[in-house]
């Protein structure tokens, strides 16, 4: 009893702090998101970075740790986590053929820098996350979860060249070597 209790209050504080935020055309979400289910699933090489470096763009970094999946001779999702002084953001890019899909971002708080108002995710921490689905590099449609998430829609440009600086990180790594998995450390 007290847990059903305890779990109601928690998803009723949760969905009041939600405040899901949506841009552009819902329409497209489907189409893209078949095929990055499609990549999500497929077989690949995976090839990993451990890297001091802000190659995410963001400050006050300590160091990101990045995985991409090569598979029919292109890098098709690429994966970066980092923590600052407030939590752990991550990112999933999703690419086929070189060209920028979709984005998936989330940041989750640390306890003790959670915002009061902060809206908390599956494993029930304070956290925000942002749904971009692109064409032509440009975000078409995006969803966004928390009241401290940033915009639905806005951040195409960075966001997309995040994904490409990442995307030419490990074309690089790739001309170097080429084994199954290729495990480094790089000061980029």
């Amino acid at each position: 009893m007290f847990a059903s209790c305890a779990f109601l209050v928690f998803s009723a504080t949760a969905q009041e702090n939600d405040s899901r935020k949506t841009f552009g055309d819902p329409a497209i979400k489907e189409a893209i998101a078949a095929k990055t289910g499609a990549i999500y699933e497929k077989d690949g090489d995976s090839l990993f970075v451990l890297t001091q470096g802000d190659v995410l763009g963001l400050n006050s970094l300590e160091g990101t740790e990045i995985n991409a999946k090569f598979s029919d001779g292109y890098f098709t999702r690429i994966v970066a986590g980092a923590f600052n002084e407030y939590g752990k953001y991550q990112v999933e890019f999703y690419l086929e053929k070189d060209v920028l899909l979709f984005s998936f971002e989330t940041f989750e708080y640390y306890l003790e820098r959670s915002p009061k108002s902060a809206w908390k995710n599956f494993k029930g921490l304070a956290a925000w996350e942002r749904r971009s689905y692109f064409s032509s590099s440009k975000i078409v449609y995006a969803e966004t979860r928390g009241v401290t998430a940033p915009k639905a829609g806005n951040g195409s440009l960075s966001l997309s060249n995040t994904a490409y600086r990442l995307l030419r990180l490990f074309k690089k790594q790739l001309k170097k070597q080429q084994p199954k998995v290729v495990s480094l450390i790089s000061k980029q």
